[in-house]
C-alpha cells in the first residue's frame, strides 16, 4: 500500500472531492447541499474502499488518484440507482404502509443485507474492471487500455481523449468498441464462472 504524508492525502482528498463535486453538480437550488453530501459521502466510501481492499498495483499517487475517482464515480452511481429507485417506490411503498398501519422503519436484518449486497456489489464491479484491464493488456490495446485511465480522470468526450493520446478520435471510437467488446467478454466469463 502506498505510504503518504497527511499533508499529500489532504491534497489528494481535497482534488478528488473537487472533482466528485464537480459530478454532482447542480442548478436546483434545493438539491444544493444534498448533492454536496453525495460527493464528500462518495469520496469518504472510496478512501474507506481503497484502505479496505488495499488493490494491488497502485504504487503511485497517480495510480491512487486514479483509483479514488473511478472509485468516486462508482459510489456515485450506486447513489444515483439507489435513488431512482426510491422515488419510483417510495411514495407507494408509504401510502400502503400507511393504509395498512405498519411500520416503516426496515428491521435491522433487512438493513445488513442491503450492506451485504452493497459490499458484494462493489467487489463484483472492481473484480470485473481489474479483469477487463487484464484483457485490455494482455490483448496490447494500449489506446483502450489509456482511454480507462482518462474516464477515471474525468475525461469522457472522444474529443478529449484523442487530444490526451494524440490520436485521431476515429481511433478513439474504435478502442471503444474493443473495449465494449471485451468488457462483454470479461460478463460472459464472469456468467460461467459463477454458474459453474
Amino acid at each position: 500500500m502506498i505510504q503518504l504524508t497527511q499533508h499529500e492525502w489532504t491534497r489528494l482528498y481535497k482534488e478528488v472531492l473537487i472533482l466528485a463535486l464537480r459530478m454532482t453538480h447542480t442548478k436546483v437550488h434545493a438539491l444544493e447541499w444534498t448533492t454536496r453530501d453525495w460527493a464528500q459521502k462518495a469520496v469518504q466510501d472510496a478512501c474507506m474502499r481503497y484502505f479496505r481492499r488495499q488493490p494491488a498495483g497502485i504504487d503511485t499517487v497517480d495510480d491512487l488518484r486514479r483509483y479514488l475517482v473511478w472509485a468516486v464515480r462508482s459510489e456515485l452511481g450506486h447513489a444515483k440507482r439507489l435513488e431512482a429507485t426510491r422515488h419510483a417506490t417510495e411514495g407507494a411503498a408509504a401510502a400502503e404502509a400507511k393504509h395498512l398501519g405498519e411500520d416503516l422503519t426496515p428491521s435491522p436484518e433487512a438493513m445488513h443485507l442491503g450492506m451485504r449486497q452493497r459490499l458484494a456489489d462493489e467487489a463484483r464491479e472492481e473484480r470485473l474492471v481489474r479483469k477487463l484491464r487484464q484483457k485490455l493488456a494482455d490483448a496490447k490495446d494500449t489506446i483502450a487500455f489509456a482511454t480507462m485511465d482518462l474516464i477515471a480522470e474525468d475525461k469522457t468526450s472522444p474529443a478529449e481523449q484523442a487530444r490526451a493520446l494524440g490520436c485521431d478520435v476515429e481511433e478513439i471510437y474504435n478502442a471503444r468498441k474493443r473495449r465494449k467488446r471485451a468488457m462483454e467478454q470479461v460478463l460472459e466469463e464472469d456468467r460461467d464462472e459463477e454458474d459453474a
